[in-house]
């Protein structure tokens, strides 16, 4: 099942050439974790091959008329960004990591690969929760997150962006970002404009004056 799945994922993002790429053999005998990146070396040991046995939340769909808020976009050009931001550029690393959870990173492919290419929240959402229930999330995990979130209409679960979480930013753009998410949970829970989604628009979120504008 998951040779099929992962297939159809590299069949929609056309991955480069491995002609052009020549695949590099993964040392089995050490693991050696980069602190200045995300990219880590695999060790071929039980903990990489660690999968995530997959429930099927049936009930778990995306949301036609909350798509549109969505501020991330999600599509397969994103995602192939996010590959090659973290040098994942050949299928035999993608392989390495898809499906499995040994560390954040296997957890965020799995992830987008499910939710941003296959359009299978169902599957995604296993992925999702493990990445809230088991490791510390930065200010992009969670925004990534919350658009997830946003588009199969879970909002009670986004409990982890909120008012005092945002007022934490000093910089400008995310600050922006997080009261755009904190202030559409309240706008779609109280269909009132609040002053968080106001303070997103005034901070550049197209997304924000749309909904401000009645757009």
């Amino acid at each position: 099942m998951k040779k099929i799945v992962f297939i159809s994922l590299l069949a929609s993002i056309s991955l480069i050439n491995a002609s052009e790429h020549k695949l590099e053999k993964i040392d089995p005998n050490s693991i050696v974790t980069d602190t200045s990146s995300t990219v880590t070396v695999l060790k071929e040991d039980k903990i990489v091959h660690k999968k995530l046995k997959l429930i099927n939340y049936k009930n778990i769909t995306y949301n036609k008329y909350l798509l549109p808020y969505s501020y991330i976009k999600p599509d397969k050009k994103l995602y192939k960004s996010f590959l090659e931001e973290n040098n994942i550029v050949n299928p035999l690393v993608l392989n390495n990591l898809f499906g499995r959870v040994f560390n954040s990173l296997a957890v965020k492919v799995s992830a987008f690969g499910y939710d941003w290419v296959l359009h299978k929240p169902n599957y995604a959402q296993n992925f999702y929760l493990y990445w809230i229930e088991h490791f510390k999330l930065s200010p992009s995990d969670r925004f990534y997150i919350a658009d997830y979130l946003l588009r199969t209409n879970q909002l009670e679960k986004m409990t982890f962006i909120n008012k005092g979480y945002c007022m934490s930013f000093f910089k400008q753009s995310l600050r922006a970002k997080c009261k755009y998410y904190y202030g559409l949970k309240k706008y779609l829970e109280t269909g009132k404009i609040n002053g968080a989604l106001k303070s997103a628009a005034e901070g550049g979120i197209e997304e924000a004056k749309k909904i401000i504008k009645g757009e």
